[in-house]
C-alpha cells in the first residue's frame, strides 16, 4: 500500500513511522475493509481514508497504546460510510473468504473433499447475503465472527449498546442463515 504525500496540518510523523504503522496495521486494516465492503477497490479507499484519519490526528492518537482499535474503528466507520451512502446495493465484485459465517450458516466444516469444490459458490452466497443486512448488521456480524471483537469493542465502534451489537448480530445470523437455506438443502442431501 502506497502512502500520498500530502500536507497534514499539526503534528507530522516521520515517513519511518508512517511505513511502519501502514506495515504493522495495513493488512488488517485492508481485511477488514475487505470483508465489510466486498470489494478490493472500495477497500483500498477505505484503507486510504483510514490512515489519513491517523496521520491528520497523530497527535492524539499515533502514540496511543490503543492505536490497533483506533484503527478498527476508523476503518469500521469509514466502511459504514462508505456502504450508506450508496443509493443501491451492487452485488460484491469478490466473494468473502471462508469463515465462521460459513461454518454458521451450514453447521458443517468446509475442509472436507466433497465441500471443497462447493466452496466458491458458498462464498458467493455468503457474499449475497452480507448485502442484504443493514450495513449495521453486517459490521456487527464481520467484526464478530470474523475479527472475534467482542460485543463491548464493536459497541464502541458503532456506538451503540452491547445489547443493540448482540441483536444485530443474533438478527444478521438468522437472515444469513434463511439466505442460504436452499443451497445448503441442496447440498446436504
Amino acid at each position: 500500500m502506497e502512502i500520498l504525500r500530502i500536507g497534514i496540518p499539526g503534528v507530522h510523523p516521520s515517513t519511518r513511522t508512517i511505513e511502519s504503522t501502514v506495515k504493522a496495521f495495513g493488512n488488517k486494516a485492508y481485511q477488514l475493509a475487505y470483508h465489510m465492503t466486498g470489494s478490493t477497490a472500495d477497500a483500498e479507499d477505505v484503507v486510504q481514508e483510514a490512515f489519513l484519519r491517523l496521520f491528520r490526528n497523530w497527535s492524539s492518537v499515533g502514540s496511543s497504546r490503543h492505536l490497533p482499535a483506533w484503527i478498527s474503528r476508523v476503518v469500521t466507520n469509514a466502511a459504514l460510510d462508505l456502504l450508506r451512502s450508496r443509493q443501491s446495493r451492487k452485488r460484491r465484485e469478490a466473494p468473502m473468504e471462508a469463515t465462521t459465517l460459513e461454518a454458521v450458516a451450514s453447521g458443517r466444516r468446509l475442509d472436507r473433499p466433497d465441500t471443497r469444490l462447493d466452496r466458491t459458490e458458498l462464498q458467493e452466497r455468503v457474499s449475497l447475503a452480507l448485502a442484504e443486512l443493514s450495513p449495521q448488521q453486517a459490521a456487527a456480524l464481520v467484526l464478530f465472527d470474523h475479527e472475534g471483537l467482542k460485543a463491548r469493542e464493536i459497541a464502541a465502534i458503532l456506538k451503540v449498546a452491547e445489547a443493540t451489537v448482540r441483536g444485530y448480530v443474533h438478527e444478521a445470523r438468522q437472515r444469513v442463515k434463511e439466505f442460504l437455506e436452499p443451497y445448503l438443502a441442496g447440498r446436504l442431501t
